[in-house]
């Protein structure tokens, strides 16, 4: 940086900025990190599409469309949004279940199976003992969790 640069910034005490300011404010943007936070506990994590189309729909109705040039955010308003809240914010990679086990979660056929367990438990009165119960898997291979 020029000697002069620095001169200049301390002789007129001026602030260096870390670019341009938000569109939204800071406010705004928390209720938009909570939204998404709270997606996410009720099991329904957001793309990055979908983020785009929850905070067009938030902004539509906070009356801020005029902000954005296009009248909703894109993908660099995203991307910065992104960075500037990593610390709540986290991208993750769904990975897709397997159709057996997709159909298999039916809270019907769940509700069915743990009613079977512990008419099971009962049966062999083994309800109160939990130390007589034990993890397999498919293969009759005892897991252990130490």
């Amino acid at each position: 940086m020029p000697p002069s640069t620095i001169c200049k910034h301390a002789l007129y005490n001026l602030n260096v900025g870390a670019g341009q300011q938000s569109i939204l404010s800071k406010d705004q943007e928390a209720l938009i990190v909570k939204m998404l936070a709270t997606f996410d506990d009720w099991g329904f994590p957001c793309t990055r599409r979908k983020t785009i189309d929850l905070t067009t729909k938030f902004i539509r109705e906070a009356g801020s469309c005029s902000k954005f040039r296009t009248g909703y955010p894109g993908i660099e308003w995203l991307r910065l949004f992104l960075k500037r809240w990593s610390n709540e914010l986290k991208q993750r990679s769904s990975a897709l279940l397997e159709k057996c086990r997709a159909v298999a979660l039916i809270e019907d056929r769940v509700n069915v199976w743990f009613k079977n367990y512990g008419d099971v438990l009962e049966k062999l009165d083994i309800r109160d003992r939990p130390s007589q119960v034990f993890n397999m898997d498919e293969t009759g291979t005892l897991q252990l969790n130490l």
